[in-house]
């Protein structure tokens, strides 16, 4: 499932040498992506002084990347449909070249803002669209994996980049830094132009399933976005409980590259194998509600606010600490490995406007918090901040067991009823054990 066409330039029928090549491109160019949005966010303290700013100034100067990623997500997904994929990753990975040499020449905050908009107009598609492509190149019991190793390679990127780039902040430059990227993205752009080829699917229309986009934005969402926070006011959560210096807080981000490492091997092979051996148990008929068992994982995430917490309010050492980080990032990148592909399953090519809408609303949110965000945290304290965002991830754990029970009866009415719909309510999300085997 689904089962592929006769037509050669259908994805499905490449031969795999090709299909390599093109999702390895991907996953190459969505860890650029993710180490550039947060590349200067364990520095804020010391650039701060540099640049004789507060705090908040200088996080919402260097999250403007948000910005032009919620912009772009919304133009992504027409320009997919007319112009097809390939244009698309063509125009993201160059604007990331050339906005990253933007950043290098730069020399004040103003200029550094306006060319990290433009990073984020060439991050956006890397973040949502290739969720789709895996979608188009995959069959279903092959795409938990596939997710699993974009999620992953997406937050190795969101660890290293900072990781990477505190000690050449610290003992070199912030330019320094964007020039190294820069040549990354020369590299990434020539990938796609090599080896991503043209390809184009029948488009079903705008198919609105109000039930998953809101299990979307609640469930996966909001965790997200907490996660994104975390690194937004690492450097002073790190700065006012460890007196650490930038490199030493880059290190920090070791934790969540642990963490995503686990979740990807326990949730890879067991994420595929998990759902055909339900659907072997339930009639040899595979639901797409089964992947959402893994959303279990955002337990572990709020788990780890709280820990941290507590630790902190005892003195815990910064292993502890970074222990925590790692609880987070393997709620988040298993949550996120379970939500995609069921997305995929349920709505096909049509998900990607669920896909797009939950960026868009992820990267405002993000956006929007960076002018205050630090600062609440230094008035509120580090305690009280994490526990409210793992209390609040708890409540979105929440959200999944209601799609889970009664997800199959939100499908089956839009499918009974499709004149309340627009577009192609053929795709029901029910798959026999034939085809997950195919």
């Amino acid at each position: 499932m689904p089962q592929p066409s006769d037509d050669p330039r259908d994805p499905l029928n490449w031969p795999t040498w090709r299909k390599e090549a093109c999702f390895w491109t991907f996953v190459f160019a969505a860890s650029l992506a993710n180490a550039i949005s947060p590349l200067a966010s364990v520095a804020y303290v010391q650039l701060a002084k540099e640049f004789h700013v507060s705090v908040d100034e200088v996080a919402s100067c260097f999250s403007a990347n948000f910005i032009g990623d919620a912009i772009f997500v919304l133009l992504q997904s027409p320009l997919a449909i007319k112009y097809g994929h390939r244009i698309v990753y063509l125009l993201a990975t160059f604007l990331m070249f050339i906005s990253c040499v933007w950043s290098a020449l730069s020399t004040d905050l103003v200029s550094i803002s306006a060319s990290r908009v433009f990073q984020g107009f060439g991050g956006a598609p890397l973040q949502s669209l290739v969720a789709i492509t895996i979608g188009q190149l995959f069959f279903v019991h092959e795409r938990g994996t596939r997710s699993c190793i974009w999620g992953l390679f997406q937050v190795a990127g969101t660890v290293l980049g900072p990781l990477v780039n505190g000690y050449v902040i610290q003992n070199l430059s912030l330019r320094l830094g964007f020039w190294f990227v820069s040549i990354a993205c020369g590299v990434c752009f020539i990938g796609v132009v090599l080896f991503v080829p043209e390809w184009h699917k029948i488009y079903l229309g705008f198919f609105w399933q109000i039930s998953q986009t809101w299990f979307a934005l609640l469930s996966y969402l909001m965790p997200a976005v907490f996660l994104g926070l975390v690194s937004l006011c690492s450097s002073t959560i790190f700065t006012v409980t460890y007196r650490f210096n930038t490199a030493q807080i880059g290190l920090t981000h070791l934790g969540g590259l642990i963490g995503s490492v686990v979740g990807v091997a326990v949730t890879g092979p067991l994420g595929d194998w998990c759902i055909v051996w339900i659907s072997q148990r339930n009639r040899g008929v595979y639901e797409p509600e089964f992947r959402l068992i893994l959303m279990i994982s955002l337990l572990v995430g709020a788990l780890g606010y709280v820990g941290w917490a507590v630790g902190n309010e005892h003195h815990m050492p910064w292993v502890g600490a970074v222990a925590c980080i790692a609880m987070l990032y393997f709620g988040t990148l298993v949550s996120g490995a379970a939500l995609f592909p069921y997305l995929i399953d349920v709505h096909g090519s049509n998900s990607l406007h669920i896909i797009s809408l939950m960026d868009f609303a992820k990267n405002v949110l993000i956006y929007g918090s960076a002018f205050f965000a630090n600062g609440i945290v230094l008035s509120a304290g580090v305690k009280l901040s994490l526990l409210v965002y793992g209390a609040c991830q708890a409540v979105c754990w929440l959200t999944c067991v209601p799609m889970y029970v009664y997800g199959k009866r939100a499908r089956s009415f839009i499918a009974r009823h499709p004149r309340l719909f627009r577009g192609d309510s053929s795709h029901s999300g029910v798959v026999s054990e034939t085809d997950l085997k195919s």
